[in-house]
């Protein structure tokens, strides 16, 4: 764990209370309607785009201060994994509902 002064200690989440973490590595189940929406509202430019924020706001220090080390170990996982897939895909289509739960859910975290 990384050691901050007293005043900067990052509040642990209270797991017990919501049942999990709040940026789960496991699938994130979404609605078809919000997937389908979100493909209809971006482009894969805008994804690709909003994944290179999402991976910088994680290294970041506000991250940092808000999630465990195993949750930024885990997030930063997923979002190297999902930035090699973008660059892979060619269309939102090859992009599965459990990365769009993920990068939607992140963003919502994050406040991006």
């Amino acid at each position: 764990m990384r050691h901050f002064p007293p005043a900067y200690h990052r509040p642990q989440l209270d797991t017990a209370a919501i049942g999990h973490s709040r940026v789960p590595d496991y699938p994130v189940w979404v609605h078809a309607a919000s997937t389908e929406s979100f493909r209809t509202q971006r482009t894969l430019a805008d994804v690709r785009r909003l994944v290179s924020s999402l991976q910088y706001s994680v290294h970041g220090t506000a991250a940092a201060l808000r999630f465990t080390d195993a949750q930024l170990a885990t997030m930063r996982t997923r979002i190297r994994a999902l930035t090699v897939h973008l660059a892979l895909a060619d269309s939102l289509a090859a992009v599965t509902d459990d990365e769009i739960g993920f990068i939607t859910q992140l963003e919502q975290e994050l406040h991006l």
